[in-house]
């Protein structure tokens, strides 16, 4: 069955108008159970399967096919997690076969092997030729790397063996054994594919095998080539591009304003191969600006801020040590600048100078904080709550003198934000991300770094196209206000 293709610039709505037509099903008397919504990461899954419940008043279990395409093989192949090559098993591995990994491993291919180990490297390249289809001595040739290739062929090998005597399965494996023969007929009316620009090779046989097998009234596939940045990982965004069917562009953005999409159409004006659309922005002009160096940039307060760069490293050397000198609360990566234990510490620490009672399990963590001779008395794990009177502690002290034994820059920076006018509750405003890690993001004001490592630069001298796809997305990040920032004394850079 040939899709219908509806193609979703930056901010237009795609997973809406998606939620739309599983609306319109089940207005036509469809069963959640009888409609697939497949997708590329975890969050989207998640996304959609939380909006059609609260959207349709169903429970989340009645959107059965709402998921991944990973956790649809795992369910159909009726895997456990034991199955898996995950966890200790991976570990096992590891030094089975002599080789490290970093010690966190994601479920999916993109994020799974994406990390700086040498198993960790090789593991990429092998498990990109199976999502790719394609020879590992070929991908070994065409990828940037330094790793020798008696080595590479000899821990793919090493993999493959263990696997199979260990009876195990990794999620490119499940991909692979969906398409050669598990169970593809499960009851489905109608399949919708989202995020599909970023679908390797195998990912799209196991959706042909979805619409070959399946009774469909209804075959959508949703994305947007221009959006495409996950090709380094596998993704085959030239067979989004050719895709047979009949195409439909969602044409108004209800994200990105006038001057921001300037800037994006003169970068998007580099890519060669694309499905050509136009779209309109939403009607405000919104502000671009330029900074020579992150210290020129202007952080409001209170202000939804996203600050992007090609490379994590120079969030770490030129963004968060600016950031904590201006005491901004601020995440990386998702984590934030200060952890959630050392706030709580203070927060309750202030609130017994109040006079306050507070939960045992915070003057437990309290005492990590203080000196040895004045930590109290020992607290019963049996008590709810404890008070400064009952406690023994005396609380007469600020928390930045009593909690002795926390760093002093750590206090400095806490006293810095507090200075601010930081509220240090929930999520930090301020948010640095890599590109690829701010898919899917946005916010009222981003800045953008021009700066690229030499690595990054030699690939993107090679693959043009799909180095601007990643400033494409960068820049479309902006609701409002788009700042970017010149190169610094790096000669690697994007002219943007």
């Amino acid at each position: 069955m040939t899709p219908d293709i509806f193609l979703g610039p930056p901010g237009t709505g795609k997973t809406e108008t998606l939620l739309r037509e599983v609306e319109r099903l089940l207005k036509k008397g469809l069963n959640p159970e009888e409609i697939g919504f497949v997708t590329f990461t975890r969050r989207a899954a998640r996304e959609a399967v939380t909006r059609a419940a609260e959207r349709f008043g169903m429970g989340e279990e009645r959107f059965r096919w709402f998921r991944t395409l990973h956790s649809l093989c795992f369910r159909v192949g009726d895997y456990s997690r034991g199955d898996v090559l995950a966890g200790r098993a991976l570990e096992e591995f590891a030094d089975w076969a002599g080789v490290e990994f970093t010690p966190h491993r994601s479920e999916t291919w993109l994020d799974g092997w994406n990390g700086p180990k040498t198993g960790d490297r090789i593991m990429h390249l092998e498990n990109l030729a199976r999502v790719s289809g394609r020879p590992l001595q070929d991908v070994y040739d065409t990828t940037e790397h330094d790793l020798l290739w008696s080595e590479v062929r000899r821990v793919a090998g090493d993999l493959a063996a263990f696997k199979s005597a260990r009876g195990m399965v990794d999620y490119t494996d499940m991909l692979a054994n969906f398409c050669e023969g598990s169970p593809a007929h499960l009851g489905l009316r109608a399949l919708l594919v989202d995020e599909a620009q970023d679908l390797s090779v195998l990912q799209w046989r196991v959706v042909a095998r979805l619409a070959d097998e399946n009774p469909l009234e209804s075959f959508i596939v949703a994305g947007d080539d221009d959006q495409a940045i996950y090709e380094w990982a596998g993704a085959a965004v030239e067979d989004f591009i050719r895709l047979p069917g009949r195409a439909r562009v969602l044409s108004q953005s209800w994200r990105v304003p006038a001057a921001v999409q300037r800037v994006a159409a003169e970068v998007l004006s580099r890519v060669e191969t694309r499905r050509s659309k136009e779209w309109s922005p939403r009607p405000e002009e919104g502000d671009v600006s330029r900074a020579v160096g992150f210290g020129e940039v202007d952080i409001g307060d209170g202000e939804d801020v996203l600050i992007l760069a090609r490379n994590h490293i120079w969030l770490e050397r030129d963004v968060a040590p600016v950031l904590r000198r201006e005491g901004v609360y601020f995440s990386l990566s998702g984590e934030p600048s200060v952890s959630q234990e050392t706030l709580d510490a203070v927060r309750a620490w202030e609130n017994l100078r109040r006079g306050e009672q507070i939960p045992t399990e915070l003057a437990r963590l309290i005492q990590l904080w203080l000196p040895p001779g004045n930590r109290g008395r020992d607290i019963r794990r049996d008590e709810s709550l404890v008070g400064a009177a009952d406690w023994g502690v005396g609380v007469a002290e600020p928390w930045h003198r009593a909690l002795e034994r926390m760093p002093s820059d750590e206090v400095s920076y806490i006293l810095s934000m507090r200075s601010r006018g930081e509220t240090l509750q929930g999520a930090p405003k301020v948010r640095l991300s890599t590109i690829h890690g701010s898919k899917g993001g946005q916010a009222d004001h981003t800045v953008v770094l021009a700066d690229m490592s030499r690595r990054t630069a030699r690939e993107a001298e090679r693959l043009p196209d799909q180095e601007a796809r990643v400033w494409y997305v960068a820049v479309t990040r902006a609701r409002q206000k788009l700042t970017i920032v010149e190169r610094s004394d790096s000669p690697y850079y994007f002219s943007l």
